[in-house]
């Protein structure tokens, strides 16, 4: 017969079964970060570390007063404090990106949870969570290529979750940060131009929050010395550092080899253009269903990576976040989040490991059907994007 403690044993486990699986989700994830925590990438080799370095040079934080690195303000405060601690530099970067892993994993299940009006600890959000820590795409990012694209997106994610409960003010200070961390953010402005536009409901007020934390976030280095135009030009230097139609990333620039200077302005006129068409047919229709928005996201994203011109390809990471969101929304398109995440994956591993699997040409291939089926779902009536559509709710 059963004793007592060991039928209280087994009754707390099944009262708590999913904050369990949370937990084993969140160590294992963890455990395997850690191993790949002692590699190096050229990333972090030829840049970060150098970066570091000159940091390192100046008395307390001051080196951020001055023109070294390619990031922003935020991000560069963060090595100044690497560059005065005693611990290990590539430890204490890709613990900072795995951590907002994590971060980015609970915004993705705390979204999910108000969209579809479930608890938050539930089985499925169970396989959301290990859905996104386990993604290649995104531990590859963090753990190994020391990389931080998941604090913006983290970032964004809270811009959406608090954009569909019509929390206007902080949806904008989100977006002002995931902004001021890195400019890929604004491959997501589209979304709130779209919903501004077809829902009616915000104020143009509220688009003032962005340049304001922007402001705040480049403070510290004006501070410390450094010019306001060199802060404030961060961004436009950096898209001038790389004139290469696109740096391994399989966007319609694989197919167009050419002078940069031509192709690169054919390919914002057409992003523009594909762009404005999609918003005008969207504001005329008007955005009755709240989980459309993350539909929305997740096509402007890759439209934007896949038109745009000097896209690196890990910039298709925000793309594959929002596509997870979206495939536990709409279950029938499990196979988009499926086939965002694996041509990213696949393309990151020929800078990554310096190994070919398939030609970027193939990428490109996959990832404009991607974006075809992504749009003729977008373009539907809303009726046919859920069955049970839920309406945005009002606050």
């Amino acid at each position: 017969m059963m004793g007592i403690y060991e039928r209280k044993f087994l009754d707390f486990f099944q009262k708590h079964v999913i904050l369990i699986g949370f937990l084993a989700v969140s160590v294992v994830a963890l455990f395997l970060r850690i191993q790949l925590f002692p590699l190096e990438t050229a990333d972090y080799s030829f840049f970060m570390k150098s970066w570091i370095d000159q940091l390192k040079e100046y008395p307390g934080l001051s080196g951020i007063g001055e023109n070294i690195g390619e990031y922003n303000v935020p991000y560069m405060f963060f090595l100044a404090i690497v560059a005065r601690t005693p611990f290990s530099d590539l430890y204490e970067i890709k613990g900072l990106s795995v951590l907002f892993d994590y971060v980015g994993a609970c915004a993705v299940i705390l979204l999910l949870a108000y969209l579809r009006k479930s608890k938050l600890f539930t089985t499925e959000n169970l396989v959301a969570y290990a859905a996104v820590l386990f993604s290649p795409v995104v531990f590859l990012n963090s753990a190994f290529w020391s990389q931080c694209d998941f604090i913006y997106v983290s970032m964004l994610l809270f811009c959406m979750y608090f954009l569909v409960k019509e929390r206007y003010i902080p949806s904008m200070v989100f977006y002002g940060i995931a902004f001021a961390f890195k400019l890929q953010a604004i491959f997501f402005l589209p979304v709130l131009l779209i919903y501004y536009f077809a829902s009616k409901k915000m104020k143009v007020l509220h688009f003032l929050w962005i340049p304001a934390i922007f402001i705040v976030a480049a403070l510290p280095a004006i501070f410390a010395g450094r010019g306001i135009g060199d802060t404030f030009s961060i961004y436009t230097a950096q898209t001038s550092i790389y004139e290469s139609l696109t740096m391994e990333c399989p966007n319609m620039f694989v197919f167009l080899p050419g002078d940069y200077a031509i192709f690169s302005k054919v390919g914002i006129a057409l992003t523009i253009l594909v762009l404005g068409v999609g918003a005008c047919l969207l504001i005329r229709r008007g955005i009755t269903d709240a989980k459309e928005t993350v539909l929305l996201a997740t096509w402007s994203t890759m439209v934007c990576i896949y038109f745009l011109p000097a896209m690196h390809e890990r910039y298709v990471f925000i793309t594959c976040i929002f596509s997870i969101v979206w495939a536990f929304l709409h279950h029938k398109d499990w196979w988009i989040a499926v086939g965002i995440n694996l041509v990213c994956f696949l393309s990151s591993v020929t800078y990554l490991f310096k190994v070919t699997i398939f030609d970027l040409k193939y990428l490109a291939i996959a990832n404009l059907v991607l974006l075809i089926a992504m749009t003729i779902r977008l373009l539907a009536k809303p009726a046919d994007l859920s069955k049970a559509p839920a309406q945005i709710p009002a606050e």
